[in-house]
């Protein structure tokens, strides 16, 4: 079982609030297993503590992270 934390399906803008720069990555976290960096998306490891309010993408300009659901 994967225990890492990747939502996909959610429909969101990649392009960076601050620095309006389209290479935005998303943000997984918890123990990353087989199968986390399958496929061709990059991912940014954000760390094994999981909390509601964690930001899901970071900008690979500026480094800027925000949630996908703070309107970025």
């Amino acid at each position: 079982s994967e225990m890492c934390i990747r939502d996909r399906d959610h429909p969101y803008k990649k392009t960076c609030p601050k620095c309006k720069s389209g290479y935005v990555i998303d943000i997984v976290y918890g123990l990353p297993g087989p199968g986390t960096f399958d496929g061709p998306d990059e991912v940014e490891l954000g760390g094994c503590v999981i909390q509601r309010d964690n930001p899901h993408l970071i900008c690979k300009t500026c480094g800027y992270r925000w949630d996908r659901h703070d309107g970025g």
